[in-house]
């Protein structure tokens, strides 16, 4: 007795099955996805800003430079030396060294994976952090900033090579869609929230004048 089989045509219509289902499942996992990435990015923003805020209590409630002054290694990142990162040293970094290859190869709170796939292959090398302090807080306490919940301390950046600071009229800009349709923003308070847009002008509560 013959044993019996598929015929090509049970058999194609299998694969074509196969197909559409594969065809209807891929966005929504490409859309879990995304989620979850963004979803690591508002924790890494969020223990980012509990480093910020530990290190302002030890330092008369001043939070650290968003960029080096006087061509000395003290922007933010540095300054968070043993605040984050299992207790990271980012002092004696070069810009464009060391610093540049912490990320590398690891998952580390200072790199949003989204922002780094947006940017192409070859990013992950060279990218210190992928989010850039409010250069405008400098030199201001938490006690003088009047709207800590309205006023942005650090958001995702649209360029991730290297400097971190974010400001409207510097060459680091800020990124209005890093997720889409969204980016991420720290406010002061601690608390993250997601926007399509942020203001132009300097001179906002958001920008904390």
């Amino acid at each position: 007795m013959r044993r019996a089989g598929f015929t090509l045509i049970e058999l194609l219509c299998v694969t074509a099955i196969l197909a559409l289902l594969t065809a209807l499942l891929l966005p929504a996992i490409s859309s879990v996805r995304r989620t979850a990435r963004n979803m690591t990015c508002v924790s890494n923003m969020r223990q980012l800003g509990q480093a910020l805020l530990l290190y302002a209590v030890d330092h008369d409630n001043a939070l650290p430079s968003a960029t080096a002054q006087n061509g000395v290694a003290s922007n933010w990142i540095y300054r968070l030396t043993g605040y984050l990162d299992n207790g990271t040293d980012y002092t004696q970094t070069k810009f464009g060294g060391k610093l540049a290859t912490i990320g590398n190869g690891r998952k580390s709170i200072l790199l949003c994976k989204q922002n780094i796939m947006n940017k192409g292959a070859g990013a992950s090398t060279s990218t210190a952090t992928t989010y850039g302090m409010n250069e405008l807080l400098y030199g201001r306490t938490l006690l003088a900033i009047t709207a800590p919940a309205e006023t942005c301390m650090a958001g995702e950046t649209t360029n991730i090579s290297g400097s971190w600071y974010m400001v409207t009229n510097r060459g680091n800009s800020v990124s209005a869609k890093v997720h889409t349709d969204h980016a991420n923003y720290l406010y002061v308070d601690g608390h993250v929230a997601a926007l399509d847009a942020v203001p132009a002008s300097t001179t906002t509560l958001f920008w904390g004048l």
